[in-house]
């Protein structure tokens, strides 16, 4: 069966009026020349790339995430990484994402109709992005529109709001459900998957390495059915090493480049550097993946970290030549987009172990693990510089939040609104740092959620007001659920 462009539309509808309010979309954006019918898997490539795109494009990914992360400081333009961030890009996030949203759940509509050509394994790999999906809302704002969302129709533009306590088990519950319907003997897209090119037995490892990253976050809220659920995913099969990695893998020709390459060599932009955060943690450890992720300084051939959250006059007055920018491997136009790797489940698996958890392999083993998947990922360095490097950064069992912590932010580099989120969760110290001119806004840590954007508390403002009344005031200080500590 073939997905009707009409399908797609209304989808754009909902989302329009859920997001805008916008009147008579569909009528005015029907164009008669054009075909009716699509395949169902350029509606993936299609819902996979909106929210994609948006993650790493130059505002999300590189003005939020990879500065609340210190991966990055910004060479001009520094409000973001001063806590002060622009209300109009966040209505973009929240709109651009809950669209790609709700197509990936058009394909499991379509599916679910279809009793001909209906794909378990299509309903499966659009449930997993979901749900991916999902986690990376409520990471970012706590309380979202959930159970209410898909629900939302042209007459109904106010979808209620879900406590995230209750999202975080129904993830798990949609990750188990998508496993499960997977056939690995059977064909998913057609065509389309641009993660993994139709392998579902890779699908059904992402759903168990995801189910990893969903339990683990909130294991201090519910660590028993956290921990079970760790084990059952490990068992049932997750990555095994970093080719498994699930990534959207960007080419080198426009328009399908990394959107970073665009908004900076395509642009002709030069908005971001090494943050002195990152830069230092790496050379204090002597760390081969510098290599990768920055530029030695052209004025001195060294690696020299902008000090994080300058000032416009302190960030204009330091030359970018004085300072490491980003590497020419991270500003290729074929940089993957990250979604999840094995270096991030080898440190969950440490962690679970570290917590009680029975893998048949200690802490340490997993830790190491991760490092060298992280040091493969980004071929940086020979197995024996591994081997060395990581007995010369052993894992603390009376640390472990310290040593692990760092050593699994350094591993989330370019994933910044993760390696954001676990240094929430973990809370390792001495390494993140307030801007150095000082915030723009009135706080006195780090960010711990982002404030709802100025759509919802206008065009939703009832359920806006009640989620905030559940889950505490609209600030960047109000924790998430799954922030315990």
């Amino acid at each position: 069966m073939k997905n009707s462009i009409k399908h797609i539309l209304q989808i754009s509808v909902i989302s329009c009026a859920f997001m805008f309010a916008c009147e008579d979309f569909e009528e005015t954006n029907t164009n008669p020349n054009q075909p009716e019918d699509v395949p169902r898997g350029y509606l993936f490539t299609y819902a996979v790339e909106t929210i994609m795109d948006q993650v790493y494009g130059g505002f999300d990914n590189s003005r939020v995430g990879m500065t609340l992360a210190q991966y990055w400081s910004q060479n001009q333009y520094t409000e973001e990484s001063r806590y002060q961030y622009r209300p109009a890009t966040n209505n973009t996030t929240w709109n651009t994402i809950y669209t790609g949203i709700y197509n990936l759940q058009e394909i499991i509509r379509l599916n679910e109709e279809d009793e001909l050509t209906g794909s378990d394994n299509e309903i499966a790999i659009a449930t997993i992005m979901q749900v991916w999906t999902y986690q990376f809302l409520t990471d970012l704002y706590g309380d979202i529109p959930y159970e209410n969302a898909l629900l939302a129709k042209q007459d109904t533009l106010a979808p209620a709001y879900s406590r995230q306590q209750d999202i975080y088990p129904d993830l798990l519950r949609r990750l188990r459900a998508a496993r499960d319907m997977i056939d690995v003997a059977a064909p998913g897209f057609a065509s389309g998957d641009i993660i993994y090119d139709g392998d579902m037995e890779l699908w059904r490892k992402f759903a168990n390495s995801l189910m990893l990253r969903v339990a683990i976050r909130m294991v201090d809220r519910m660590e028993q059915e956290s921990l079970a659920a760790i084990t059952e995913a490990y068992t049932s099969g997750v990555f095994e090493d970093y080719t498994e990695t699930a990534q959207i893998n960007y080419l080198a020709s426009q328009p399908a480049t990394n959107p970073l390459y665009v908004d900076v060599i395509v642009g002709n932009r030069n908005d971001f550097s090494s943050s002195n955060t990152l830069i230092d943690v790496l050379l204090a450890r002597n760390d081969p993946r510098i290599n990768a992720y920055f530029a030695p300084a052209k004025n001195s051939g060294q690696f020299i970290g902008r000090p994080y959250g300058q000032n416009a006059a302190a960030a204009n007055a330091l030359v970018p030549d004085a300072v490491s920018q980003l590497s020419a491997k991270i500003l290729s136009p074929d940089l993957p987009g990250l979604i999840m790797d094995a270096a991030e489940v080898k440190f969950i698996l440490a962690e679970a172990v570290q917590r009680g958890a029975a893998l048949g392999k200690t802490a340490a083993d997993f830790y190491g693990e991760g490092i060298r998947e992280s040091m493969e990922y980004w071929e940086v360095a020979t197995p024996a510089q591994i081997d060395n490097y990581i007995l010369a950064n052993p894992y603390d069992a009376g640390n472990w939040k310290q040593s692990l912590g760092v050593q699994k932010w350094i591993a989330l580099y370019m994933q910044g609104f993760q390696g954001w989120a676990e240094y929430r969760r973990l809370d390792f110290t001495g390494i993140l740092k307030m801007p150095v001119s000082g915030p723009l806004v009135s706080i006195n840590q780090v960010p711990v959620r982002r404030t709802y954007p100025p759509d919802e508390q206008t065009l939703n403002r009832q359920n806006y007001i009640t989620a905030i009344e559940k889950q505490g005031p609209d600030e960047l200080t109000t924790k998430v659920w799954w922030d315990l500590f």
